[in-house]
C-alpha cells in the first residue's frame, strides 16, 4: 500500500479541514492495512479513531492495529478507539422505509461531536454505505454519503469509506459509481475497470502543506499514479514539470495548504492544484520578478489546455496533457 500510505498520511491530523475519501478494494487484507493506517494516524497524534464495519473486518482492523503498535484494549478503555458493528449502527437510523436524518444526527453526529470536542484529530472509517450498496439499495447509500458530507460541514473529522470492487459491477452502472466518487474529496483506487467495459481510469489526491518540499511530494504522487497505469516517457517528464510549476506557484503566491489531484485516463493526464486563497492572479503579478507569468507560460507550452477556476474558499489551477 505504498500509494495509500502516502495519501493517508496527507489526510493526517495536521489538516484544518476534514476530508471524505473512498477506497475501492479487491481483498480484505488490503482494506485492513489501509484502514488501520488511517485509524492509527489519529491515535498517534493524540486523537480519536472510530470504525463502523462488519465484524469480520473489525477483527482484521484490530489485528493490523496491533501489528503497527496500537494497544487496542487500552485505547478502547481510554475512549480514544471505538469499533462498532456496521449493521447494528445502521439499523439505528435506516430501515426499509428510508433514512431518518434526525436519527442519523443522534446516532453519529453526537458521537463525533463529543470526539471532536476534545480538540484532537478524529479519523473515522464507515462501511454502512457499502452494506446498503450490497443490499441493492444504491440510492440509500448515496443519500448516506450526502449525510456524512452535511455533518462534515459542522464537525471536523476525516472520513474514509470503502466499497468492494466486485460489488460495483452490478446493474446500477457507471453513473452511480461516478456519483459516489463525486461525493468524496479523494479516490484511493478507481472502479473504472469493472463498470460498463470502459478503460481503467485512476484519480489520486493529496493534501500538502505550503512548504518547500511540496513540489517534490506532488511529483511522488504523480509517479505513483503513472506506475499504477504503466505511464512513462515524455508524458511523465512533461507532467512532472507542469505539476511542479503549478504547486510551486501555489505555495509561493497563495501561501496556503494545497490540494493536488492527478487524474489519469486513456486520453492523458489532468493535473489540478487547489489553494485556499480566493484572489485570482492579476497581470501586475506576472513578471520576471515574481516568476508567476514565466511558470504559467511554461505550463501553457507543455499542456494541451490549462485554466484557472474560482471555487469556494480558493481557486483551482489545472492543466491537461494528452497521451
Amino acid at each position: 500500500m505504498e500509494v495509500g500510505d502516502r495519501i493517508l498520511d496527507s489526510h493526517g491530523a495536521s489538516l484544518e479541514r476534514g476530508r471524505h475519501f473512498v477506497q475501492f478494494y479487491s481483498d480484505d487484507a488490503e482494506l485492513a492495512r489501509t484502514v488501520a493506517h488511517h485509524l492509527a494516524t489519529a491515535l498517534r497524534d493524540g486523537g480519536v479513531a472510530l470504525a463502523i464495519a462488519t465484524p469480520r473486518h473489525l477483527r482484521g482492523f484490530e489485528a493490523e492495529l496491533s501489528a503497527v503498535g496500537v494497544d487496542v484494549p487500552a485505547e478502547a478503555r481510554r475512549g480514544r478507539l471505538a469499533l462498532l458493528d456496521a449493521a447494528e449502527t445502521l439499523a439505528r437510523f435506516c430501515d426499509e422505509r428510508g433514512t431518518d436524518r434526525a436519527a442519523f444526527r443522534e446516532a453519529i453526529g453526537e458521537l463525533l461531536g463529543r470526539a471532536a470536542g476534545r480538540g484532537a484529530p478524529v479519523h473515522v472509517f464507515g462501511e454502512m454505505v457499502a452494506l446498503l450498496w450490497d443490499r441493492g439499495r444504491v440510492p440509500a447509500a448515496i443519500e448516506l454519503e450526502e449525510l456524512w458530507n452535511e455533518l462534515a460541514e459542522e464537525t471536523a473529522f476525516n472520513l474514509m469509506c470503502a466499497y468492494a470492487s466486485r460489488s460495483l459491477a452490478g446493474g446500477e452502472g457507471a453513473a452511480a459509481v461516478r456519483e459516489v466518487c463525486r461525493l468524496h474529496t479523494a479516490v484511493l483506487d478507481d472502479p473504472g475497470a469493472v463498470v460498463d467495459g470502459e478503460p481503467p481510469a485512476l484519480e489520486l489526491s493529496s493534501e500538502l502543506d505550503a512548504r518547500a518540499d511540496a513540489p517534490h511530494r506532488a511529483r511522488e504522487l504523480l509517479d505513483d499514479a503513472l506506475r499504477r497505469r504503466g505511464g512513462a516517457g515524455r508524458l511523465r517528464a512533461d507532467a512532472q514539470l507542469v505539476l511542479s510549476e503549478l504547486v510551486t506557484n501555489a505555495v509561493i503566491h497563495a501561501r496556503t495548504p494545497v490540494s493536488v489531484t492527478v487524474s489519469l485516463g486513456a486520453d492523458g493526464v489532468r493535473l489540478a492544484v487547489r489553494d485556499f486563497r480566493p484572489r485570482l492572479p492579476v497581470d501586475d503579478e506576472r513578471g520576471p520578478n515574481t516568476g508567476l507569468g514565466l511558470g504559467l507560460r511554461l505550463v501553457g507550452s507543455l499542456a494541451a489546455a490549462w485554466g484557472i477556476e474560482p471555487v469556494p474558499d480558493g481557486k483551482v489551477i489545472w492543466a491537461r496533457l494528452d497521451a
